[in-house]
């Protein structure tokens, strides 16, 4: 279907899963024993917000990334001939190949891509190792692969050559399954000029019992999304004092005084604003898995050294007081250099 804009596959999934089911009531409804209440209400979540449509949207998207890093390395005229030569050799590979090489992995050896990789050029098994190095090269920008932590471990090792070593290290670890505005999502918007059955300000909210809300967590990914979403999102612009930061494509500047404000025109990450880790200049971050079924990152970060290096990430207002102050200091030395002469 032709569209007057074009979307990304990630965009209509994000927005299926986020979408809000209409609710409206027909004079019909009452009297009709398959309506409770005889009127019509929506459901809290989104059809499409289920395990089951995550998963499909999930590995749909995996498939594409991986059909466009194959196609990039067909494109690049710089790469194309290694890349044909390493497709020769995967095409001569066979599974006898494969198990021979599995008979000569040592017995506690690491499973990880890279270390199979170097024990399959060590070992002199050619043909596999070709076909791991081309399983590690196109799934570099696949997220929850081997290549990907490969292409992280590359950033953080570049991170440090060019800034030099981090300055402070944090894990994200958010209360997930026992936290009140999980439960205040999942109960949904409430009505216009209603009472809610729990609120944020309370000492002690009502909350469900623990077995429900691991329940709700686990039938509604986008809960588990939003809840993890706005938590880093105030972690990265309220305690670390950063702006421009990325998740993926989602950009953290939530609050709209920083989204207001112009792209800044220098390389630093710190919104002129004093952090646990001071003036941060830089920051990167990996996410795993946890075995409740969240998300946890763990981040590092280098912090300015220089005093100049905040003045050119500092709001306008700052930098046209300090420039004043410049101007003003200079003007009154011209003029006692000027009575003196």
């Amino acid at each position: 279907m032709k569209r007057p804009r074009k979307i990304g596959m990630g965009t209509l999934f994000c927005c299926l899963m986020e979408r809000e089911e209409l609710e409206y009531r027909l004079p019909s409804d009452e009297g009709d024993p398959n309506i409770a209440g005889d009127a019509y209400r929506a459901p809290l979540g989104s059809r499409w917000d289920t395990p089951e449509f995550a998963a499909i949207f999930a590995a749909t998207l995996r498939s594409m990334a991986l059909l466009q890093s194959s196609r990039g390395f067909f494109k690049k005229p710089n790469v194309r001939a290694a890349f044909f030569n390493g497709i020769k050799l995967i095409s001569q590979l066979k599974a006898s190949h494969v198990e021979a090489f599995h008979a000569e992995i040592a017995a506690h050896a690491s499973g990880n891509l890279t270390a199979l990789m170097a024990q399959a050029r060590d070992k002199g098994h050619v043909k596999v190792f070709h076909a791991l190095k081309h399983m590690q090269m196109i799934t570099s920008n696949v997220p929850l692969t081997d290549g990907h932590k490969m292409a992280l471990r590359q950033s953080g090792h570049a991170m440090n050559l060019h800034r030099g070593p981090m300055s402070g290290f944090f894990a994200t670890s958010f209360a997930e399954t026992w936290s009140p505005i999980l439960a205040l999502l999942a109960d949904g918007p409430g009505e216009p000029l209603g009472t809610r059955a729990r609120g944020l300000r309370q000492d002690a909210p009502l909350m469900p019992v623990h077995r429900e809300m691991h329940r709700i967590s686990a039938q509604r990914p986008m809960l588990q999304a939003w809840h993890y979403l706005l938590h880093d999102a105030a972690m990265h612009s309220e305690i670390l004092c950063v702006r421009n930061a990325h998740l993926g494509k989602y950009r953290y500047d939530f609050c709209h005084d920083l989204a207001k404000l112009p792209v800044p025109e220098d390389d630093v990450a710190s919104t002129g604003e004093p952090g646990i880790y001071n003036f941060v200049s830089e920051l990167l971050k990996a996410m795993e898995a946890q075995g409740r079924g969240y998300a946890r990152g763990h981040g590092k970060t280098r912090r300015s050294s220089s005093r100049w290096v905040w003045i050119s990430c500092a709001p306008c207002w700052i930098r046209r007081f300090l420039a004043r102050k410049r101007m003003a200091s200079s003007t009154s030395g011209a003029a006692e250099h000027a009575l003196k002469a």
